[in-house]
């Protein structure tokens, strides 16, 4: 996928997001005092949404590794302590147990599974105990359309390979498994793409 050409499209498509973000933010129950991280931040989305909400976090970073995203996220009016910088979600430049809450959608729908599950592995890392990380991706919709959107997916890969290349389904559950990660709650969305939300919560202890 190439992100300097998705990007001045990317926020078409953005409505079609809403319901599960917001899906995600209640799951996130975010309070005053946290430090949150949002992974794949792209356009800044989760965080203009995050924005609009009460109570506002204490601290909030969004980071991607693409520059063309970035900049679009600088443009798209987020309060001015709401930091952006360029990383790689595989290896974060943050300390361990930075962050209360740590968000992260539909990034491993465009990322290799093993790289999905090191992205899960260092979100885990960064949360501090008793810290929350909330995974949005998209998954297949009711048994009986699951082939079919799979194959009108994978359809506009091959037709589209620079917007839509390296896009896929994951089976979210399966990757929280194999990155070693409990489950404590979820919401399941069908409204725009079809999505689901998993939350994990860090040990309380060290």
């Amino acid at each position: 996928m190439n992100w300097q050409r998705v990007a001045p499209l990317y926020d078409l498509q953005v409505v079609l997001e809403r319901p599960a973000l917001r899906a995600a933010l209640e799951l996130a129950d975010t309070q005053p005092r946290d430090r949150v991280l949002d992974l794949g931040t792209g356009t800044g989305a989760l965080l203009l949404q995050l924005a609009r909400q009460a109570p506002t976090p204490a601290e909030v970073v969004g980071v991607d590794s693409s520059p063309a995203m970035v900049a679009k996220a600088c443009a798209a009016g987020l309060p001015p302590r709401f930091q952006l910088a360029l990383g790689d979600a595989r290896s974060l430049e943050f300390a361990s147990d930075r962050f209360d809450l740590v968000l992260c959608a539909y990034v491993v729908n465009v990322v290799p599974t093993e790289d999905a599950i090191a992205i899960l592995a260092e979100a885990a890392r960064v949360l501090a105990p008793d810290g929350r990380l909330v995974v949005v991706a998209a998954v297949d919709p009711w048994p009986s359309l699951a082939h079919a959107y799979r194959t009108f997916w994978s359809g506009l890969a091959r037709m589209l390979p620079s917007l839509f290349g390296g896009f896929h389904l994951v089976d979210l559950e399966q990757l929280f498994a194999h990155a070693d990660l409990d489950i404590d709650g979820r919401r399941s969305v069908k409204i725009g793409y079809p999505s689901l939300c998993l939350r994990h919560r860090a040990s309380a202890t060290l």
